[in-house]
């Protein structure tokens, strides 16, 4: 049996998503009535932003992050935070109609795209690690020369920088219990007390420093060494900054100290309900560079409590719920995604990718007490949905490459890269692909997506290029639409469906 695309469709589906042949098109009345429905139904609004490449982003309380590259051949630092819901009502929204590349009506507060705003950062390098703080409306970020600095976030204060960081690597994990954590190579993680940091004093301008003598402001500012500033990638540091920052407080052994056969740590995720504020964590999952399993931890003695095992291929992303206490879900370079029941470490879930690259993002979701999970391989340009209660794939959503989910605001965030975009910004040899994909939506361009899931959408809430091409694949009653619904060959490992 070879999976194919289904001509039939939920009535207030989004037209980005395709479903199963086998999918069972719930009546009215049933669809109103079930829990979940919004989910799995791919009932959403979908609106984006551009967005520099190879960039990642992160959610956290009611703020969403986004770090990447931008400038000359990307290689200049990049940071954009804001809150997701409105300030003022707590409500959130999508967006709708526009001439722009990422879509939506921008009129006013109450669209996700105007509250998030571009920071400066003030690093010489950039950075591909983001971690938010909600308690505090700070958001972390890691520069390349192995700095970390936390920014104000929301409406007051926005973008002032609080605290300088001065890491081993900056290969920012994420806040825990009031500390701030960084990983590094031979698999220990150091951290920071926030409570003890010292709060930044001023902004000291990097080519001052440069320009002057370095010992002199170094003894005065305390700032960063410079030596390596003219081997920078980075040609432009008008807005660098040169604050050293306070060193680690302290580092904690996962694994054994001096022991770096797994690498450096990757993910480290919270277990168990959403904590308050500064609470610790009982327990913690984390993945390593070099390791095909999930390491969990009793996090307040720092000891191994179970090893979770069972992929083929290293593991490439994990994911945790707070509405889903009990599971852990992460991908590998094995194109499939598993899912353990941390009760009884038992795998419970095998899901099979489309691709043949491997497992590239991995988002747990539990929306009205029903739990799926979204995952997205390498090769496919799609995101599939995952109900984990009957086991199979419900259907595909064009596209992304790193998946958050959002529960308050029921939304998915993708960030996207476009194969055909090189460091120059420049497109090439594009043309000739654009209609071999599926679906014909595709901006050609990097791209931040909010699938916004409501149990009454407004399907009309789409990219522009999407609107135009759904309208050619889904609204045609000839032979040529029905054709485009019926003749999805998909790459396949094995049956996903």
């Amino acid at each position: 049996m070879v999976p194919a695309a289904s001509s039939q469709r939920p009535t207030l589906a989004c037209d980005v998503a395709r479903f199963d042949v086998y999918y069972p098109v719930p009546t009215a009345a049933g669809a109103a009535a079930a829990a979940g429905v919004a989910v799995a139904e791919a009932r959403c609004e979908v609106s984006c932003e551009e967005q520099p490449s190879g960039g990642t982003a992160c959610v956290g309380g009611d703020f969403l992050a986004f770090v990447g590259g931008t400038g000359w051949k990307q290689r200049g630092p990049y940071l954009a935070a804001g809150r997701i819901s409105d300030d003022a009502g707590g409500a959130y929204h999508g967006g709708g109609d526009s001439d722009r590349a990422g879509g939506g009506d921008r009129a006013g507060d109450d669209d996700w795209r105007n509250r998030l705003s571009s920071l400066i950062t003030g690093f010489f390098e950039r950075g591909c690690r983001v971690a938010l703080d909600p308690p505090r409306g700070l958001v972390w970020s890691a520069g390349g020369e192995s700095r970390i600095k936390a920014f104000r976030i929301g409406a007051t204060g926005q973008g002032a920088c609080q605290f300088t960081l001065e890491s081993a690597q900056a290969d920012l994990l994420g806040v825990l219990g009031g500390r701030v954590l960084s990983a590094l190579d031979d698999g220990s993680v150091e951290y920071w007390d926030i409570a003890r940091l010292t709060p930044q004093r001023q902004w000291i301008e990097a080519m001052a420093v440069h320009e002057q003598d370095a010992n002199e402001m170094e003894r005065e500012y305390g700032c960063k060494a410079l030596d390596g500033i003219d081997n920078s990638m980075n040609d432009d540091f008008a807005e660098a900054e040169a604050t050293a920052g306070d060193r680690p407080h302290g580092k904690i052994h996962l694994v054994g100290q001096g022991s770096g056969r797994l690498g450096p740590v990757t993910h480290l995720l919270v277990v168990g309900p959403e904590l308050e504020g500064d609470a610790e964590p009982q327990q913690v999952v984390a993945s390593f560079d070099k390791s095909a399993s999930l390491w969990v931890f009793d996090w307040p003695t720092a000891t191994l409590s179970a090893l979770l095992t069972g992929h083929a291929g290293l593991v490439t992303d994990a994911s945790t719920s707070a509405g889903l206490p009990h599971l852990v879900a992460a991908g590998s370079y094995d194109g499939t995604v598993r899912v353990w029941d941390l009760r009884t470490h038992a795998c419970t879930h095998v899901l099979a990718s489309k691709g043949c690259t491997g497992v590239r993002a991995v988002a747990l979701a539990e929306d009205q007490g029903q739990p799926f999970c979204f995952s997205f391989g390498g090769s496919d340009e799609a995101i599939l949905c995952w109900d984990l209660r009957t086991r199979r794939c419900l259907y595909e959503l064009a596209t992304g490459n790193t998946d958050v989910w959002h529960a308050p605001s029921r939304s998915l965030f993708a960030s996207t890269d476009c194969d055909y975009i090189d460091r120059h910004g420049n497109d090439y040899d594009y043309g000739a692909m654009a209609g071999l994909r599926w679906p014909h939506w595709d901006a050609g361009r990097h791209l931040l997506i909010l699938y916004a899931f409501k149990d009454v959408p407004d399907r009309t809430v789409l990219p522009p290029r999407a609107e135009e091409d759904s309208e050619c694949e889904y609204s045609s009653s000839g032979e040529e639409g029905q054709a485009l619904r019926e003749t999805w060959q998909p790459r396949e490992r094995g049956h996903y469906w």
